[in-house]
């Protein structure tokens, strides 16, 4: 199967709803190429906030913390990235 098959594949694959946990989304090797975090796990106990879900922080807070320990500017552009790579797995 050729790379753009696979990627139909998985962009057909995700059509309509789907959700997925954190793990799924920033998988280790996600987090350690992108942060200074061996996984999503340790990157939300590291933040400073007692939260279950790392969306709970306000949206600035989280920004900077973003910025601070990863190669992203912003959440968004996290989680755009981390979207990205799980559509081309």
């Amino acid at each position: 199967m050729g790379m753009f098959d696979n990627l139909r594949k998985n962009l057909s694959d995700l059509h309509g709803s789907h959700e997925y946990t954190a793990n799924e989304l920033f998988p280790a090797q996600f987090m350690r190429a992108y942060t200074q975090f061996k996984n999503h796990d340790e990157f939300v106990q590291n933040c400073g906030f007692s939260v279950t879900n790392i969306e709970e922080i306000p949206q600035p807070d989280l920004d900077n913390y973003v910025k601070r320990v990863t190669q992203f500017p912003s959440w968004d552009e996290m989680r755009t990235k981390a979207v990205s790579e799980l559509i081309s797995r």
